[in-house]
């Protein structure tokens, strides 16, 4: 109820105070309101807008936390005048918690609170969730199983090693004093036999030369099922194709150029490939990456500064603090200086994931029947000289093992009921569409001639009458 109330508070006072509409619209979560503001200026004229909005709805403000000094002193002065006091100031170290992270305000960083080994999550980190995949692959251990000594000092390693996050402190404001103009938005993205991922800075011109900002990563462990290296670069540069369209999305300072980056020379060549020439799992991938971003924005970067091999192989909390927080050295270079190999074009035959093309060739010649029934006059001549002509064929056949089989020149009514069949289905063939066409006559199959069905199956005919060949009009054959 209190959710819907702030936003028709914010469409109310829309055309009167538009910048707090949109802070109540788009900076709430929950019952926190988180904003940043260019200068002290601006924050405290925010402060007044959203103060005044909220008391249309009898909303009280609980407590303000701010990182400038200059504000925290207004909102002390002003807590003071305030006759009910609900205003209050930040006092203290200046620690608290916003979105589940510590924020401490005096000097404007973020940090971990890790509290308790019993009640914190470790699958959280790439090298715990790795360590999780590998317990799930052995299907050796049951929930309640304990680890054996190998594992359990492992997994106490990492739990240590996590109480040092408390450490690791990273700048909330992305955007440096003095920026000049808009950033860079360079992602990088790295694969390894148990994890990929993508991480993402922000590249900015400051007096003092160029800074990069730590923004945004995203690191899954590698599939159970297993893959090739190659294809385990491209999840991750499919998933730094998401995670820069996310940022852009969702960053209010919209970047002007993007830069994805991936050691991997063959994905590359694959993003500036035609997708529908490459194999269904490579195609896909390479089609979704294709239709956000130009092939233009990929360029290749060696694996020794490419900062996401940190995150495909696990670094420990002391090292987040050299290039995995500042980016790649060589982004503070110019760019004419930054690594730019050329990428090579891959002959189809060397690789594995161009779709093989086949072709088929069909010959089709005419050629005149040994036997033309357009030469005789009658059926009879014609089943006779057919008969001799199918004798022949089976005695020089393999099937004939016996000289002796045919003791007379004189036909044999099997050899002349031969001779019928073979002119029958020779006709039938010639309506390929048969049951469609014959299916009130109840037709089927016997011996590869078709035969009708019907009522005279309950009769006491013979089966021979009762089931008759079904001859074809106006055909070529038995016209």
């Amino acid at each position: 109820m209190a959710s819907f109330v702030i936003l028709k508070i914010a469409k109310e006072i829309q055309d009167k105070s538009p910048e707090a509409a949109v802070i109540l619209r788009r900076d709430r979560y929950m019952d926190d309101l988180i904003h940043s503001c260019s200068s002290p200026q601006d924050a405290w004229n925010r402060i007044q807008q959203l103060e005044t909005a909220l008391n249309t709805g009898s909303f009280k403000i609980k407590e303000w936390f701010c990182s400038s000094k200059e504000i925290r002193d207004k909102l002390s002065s002003s807590n003071r005048e305030s006759p009910d006091g609900v205003t209050v100031s930040l006092d203290g170290e200046g620690e608290t918690k916003t979105l589940g992270l510590g924020w401490n305000s005096h000097t404007d960083v973020l940090k971990f609170s890790v509290k308790s080994l019993e009640t914190e999550r470790y699958t959280k980190t790439i090298r715990a969730r790795i360590e999780m995949q590998n317990l799930w692959r052995s299907k050796q251990y049951d929930w309640d199983d304990p680890l054996p000594d190998e594992l359990s000092s492992v997994w106490n390693g990492l739990f240590r090693e996590l109480q040092e996050l408390q450490n690791v402190e990273f700048p909330r404001c992305i955007k440096p004093e003095g920026a000049v103009g808009l950033p860079v938005l360079n992602v990088f993205s790295d694969a390894s036999s148990v994890a990929y991922g993508a991480v993402a800075y922000l590249l900015w011109n400051t007096p003092s030369g160029p800074t990069c900002s730590l923004i945004s990563s995203k690191a899954r462990v590698a599939p159970l099922r297993q893959n090739t290296i190659p294809r385990l670069e491209l999840m991750a540069a499919l998933v730094s194709s998401r995670l820069a369209k996310t940022i852009e999305e969702e960053l209010k300072i919209k970047p002007r150029e993007t830069i994805l980056c991936s050691n991997s020379k063959i994905v590359l060549h694959w993003i500036r490939s035609e997708s529908l020439t490459l194999k269904p799992f490579v195609g896909v991938r390479v089609s979704e990456i294709q239709s956000t971003w130009d092939p233009a924005n990929f360029r290749h970067v060696p694996s020794g500064e490419n900062p996401g091999d940190d995150l495909s192989r696990g670094i420990s909390v002391s090292q987040m603090t050299g290039r995995w927080m500042n980016g790649p050295e060589f982004l503070k270079r110019p760019r004419n200086e930054w690594p730019n190999e050329e990428i090579k074009e891959i002959p189809l035959s060397e690789d594995p994931e161009v779709r093989k093309k086949s072709f088929s060739l069909y010959a089709f010649t005419h050629t005149e029947p040994i036997v033309n029934p357009a030469d005789f006059s009658n059926w009879p001549k014609l089943i006779r000289i057919t008969a001799y002509c199918l004798r022949f064929v089976n005695r020089i056949s393999k099937r004939d093992t016996c000289a002796n089989t045919y003791e007379s020149i004189v036909l044999q009514p099997s050899e002349l009921e031969s001779a019928e069949r073979h002119w029958i289905i020779l006709a039938q063939n010639q309506v390929p569409d048969w049951k469609e066409r014959y299916r009130d006559l109840t037709p089927f199959i016997e011996d590869r001639i078709i035969c009708v069905g019907g009522r005279l199956g309950r009769s006491q005919l013979p089966y021979d009458q009762v089931h008759l060949y079904y001859s074809v009009q106006n055909n070529t054959y038995l016209s």
